[in-house]
């Protein structure tokens, strides 16, 4: 959900488009296999699109306003990535969260992007930043109940 918002409310382009399909027809016309030409057709397609990792960090302040202040933000965000790309591309699962953490990440995520369309149906900014500060209270005190919760369970097996 969030990549869908950011595409459509907040494109970052590498290069602007006009430039983008001048490179795009330079690199194509280089290329004499067909079957080639058609496979890097097919890949360029979104080369010229914001990462994940990219997007996440331009919403980077939003981020900031809802999680914990002992969090590192910058590196919350780049876990997120990892863990998104071991999911989706089976990529390692170093430095990725656990079940646990997930479901937390999937929470400020969504915070984020319903702070997001609040603003892009013109919410005042008093009133989302109330909501922000609710939404940070609320995640956090969860957070650390349910942490403590979780290590005094004995695990079983």
């Amino acid at each position: 959900a969030l990549e869908t918002f950011h595409r459509r409310f907040r494109n970052i382009e590498v290069y602007s488009k006009s430039k983008f399909k001048i490179i795009r027809k330079e690199i194509v016309a280089k290329i004499d296999d067909l079957e080639l030409k058609n496979f890097i057709c097919e890949k360029l397609s979104f080369a010229n699109e914001a990462t994940f990792r990219s997007r996440l960090l331009d919403l980077k302040k939003d981020f900031e306003s809802i999680l914990p202040t002992y969090f590192d933000v910058t590196d919350y965000i780049i876990k997120i990535v990892k863990t998104r790309n071991y999911l989706v591309h089976r990529s390692d699962n170093k430095k990725t969260f656990d079940q646990f953490d997930q479901f937390y990440a999937a929470r400020y995520i969504e915070c984020i992007v319903r702070i997001n369309i609040l603003r892009e149906i013109k919410v005042s900014e008093d009133l989302i930043h109330k909501i922000q500060k609710c939404n940070k209270q609320q995640l956090e005190g969860m957070y650390i109940m349910n942490k403590s919760i979780k290590s005094s369970i004995p695990k079983i097996l």
